[in-house]
């Protein structure tokens, strides 16, 4: 599968595989090297998240960059994944670790240790003007030919509640799709986004 994308996209795309923790170290190593041929840039959660020592020895034994951490909590949950250099790129996610004050904990610890930061994006409209703020204040991603720039994460499956949630949509597919792969941030207040509350009633629970 990841060989057929590799050839649809041609060499010059960054090509990332996710694996969500399916595989032990042992069978993560041999499936990173045949990656590794297909130029893959990074191996995203190839071993359980609590397998510290998992992913160190993953780490070990591949070129490729290893990125996990989308499901650690707090900057203690943080501590030993970062401090005992269990991944190359770290993946927090915002609204499930603590909110923006702790995030902005984690990515100063990340920093400390050089560890670039992209952050995993999953959920609603709101996440995502969330994280849309967030990276468009990181530095770009070192360890390439060129710096790359900040990634935003858009998962394309059908969300209701990324996609009806608010007043006006973020319109993040057809801004990718008109400005070359580049989206703006919401101009508005804050977050810069109003929630549609009419929406919201529908799934009130007395």
């Amino acid at each position: 599968m990841v060989k057929a994308v590799r050839q649809a996209t041609g060499p010059e795309i960054l090509l990332m595989v996710d694996a969500n923790h399916a595989y032990t170290a042992r069978e993560a190593i041999p499936l990173g090297r045949e990656l590794e041929q297909l130029g893959v840039f990074w191996f995203e959660e190839p071993v359980a998240p609590e397998d510290h020592q998992g992913y160190k020895a993953v780490c070990h034994a591949l070129d490729m960059a290893i990125a996990g951490g989308e499901a650690e909590f707090t900057r203690w949950g943080f501590r030993d994944l970062i401090g005992n250099r269990c991944v190359d790129i770290l993946q927090p996610e915002t609204c499930g670790l603590g909110g923006i004050t702790e995030y902005c904990k984690i990515l100063a610890l990340a920093h400390t240790y050089f560890i670039p930061v992209v952050n995993d994006v999953w959920g609603s409209a709101v996440a995502v003007a969330t994280n849309l703020h967030l990276l468009a204040s990181m530095p770009d991603l070192p360890g390439a030919a060129d710096p790359i720039k900040p990634m935003l994460e858009y998962d394309t499956t059908p969300n209701r509640f990324r996609e009806e949630l608010l007043v006006k949509s973020l319109a993040i597919p057809e801004q990718v799709k008109g400005n070359g792969g580049w989206v703006s941030l919401p101009p508005g207040p804050g977050l810069g986004i109003e929630i549609e509350f009419e929406f919201m009633k529908r799934f009130e629970v007395q």
